[in-house]
């Protein structure tokens, strides 16, 4: 089998993280609606989970022209000050920035930050009731409208687990890192891609 070099790697971002047949499973799933529940993936930090969310989530924006809400819970967390009220209007106005659209993709990337078990947060009673209101808020929505929802953490057992329960979340996809020199030729292809950036004078960032 002909090994990739990094300029065939260019073609192709779901192939540089090395989870193209991912990619393609999770569009499908995605594209028949989250009626059931949204998705998890899950994975180590280097695994790509926020790579993968970020390009997939733009190819539903751009290829089936969902609107595309992209929430970091780690960031959020300070805001909302471990203040379930702050919580409950934060995600009142994300569920109606959500509907106001046709069909929309939110994702909740890093949910372990904001629903951790019990167990690993300093007042389990806030994890709880997080997740409970997680889940009365949105399984409505996602049941009701055409809202595709995707979450991301480092392993299944650091949520809390009563997102399971509810069947918020109703499936999973288990990212693994890539290996050594998988990893190098993805250094060496965004290397090539700032190179070629820089030298068209293009400030554009990248995903």
């Amino acid at each position: 089998m002909k090994s990739k070099s990094s300029s065939d790697l260019l073609l192709s971002d779901s192939e540089i993280v090395g989870q193209d047949k991912l990619m393609h499973k999770l569009q499908r799933s995605l594209r028949r609606g989250c009626s059931n529940g949204g998705f998890l993936l899950y994975g180590a930090s280097g695994s790509g989970k926020t790579v993968i969310l970020n390009k997939l989530a733009k190819s539903l924006e751009q290829s089936d022209g969902y609107y595309l809400k992209f929430i970091n819970c780690e960031t959020i967390l300070n805001s909302i000050n471990d203040n379930l009220n702050n919580f409950k209007n934060l995600l009142d106005d994300i569920i109606k920035e959500i509907c106001w659209h046709a069909s929309s993709v939110l994702v909740l990337d890093n949910l372990d930050f904001l629903i951790p078990p019990p167990a690993e947060h300093g007042d389990s009673t806030i994890s709880n009731q997080f997740s409970e209101l997680l889940s009365n808020k949105l399984i409505p929505v996602l049941k009701n409208r055409k809202i595709s929802l995707i979450v991301s953490a480092k392993s299944k057992e650091s949520l809390n687990n009563s997102i399971f329960v509810t069947h918020l979340i109703n499936d999973d996809f288990n990212l693994k890192a890539p290996e050594k020199d998988v990893r190098k030729l993805i250094i060496e292809s965004y290397l090539k891609i700032l190179e070629v950036k820089y030298n068209n004078g293009s400030n554009s960032e990248l995903i």
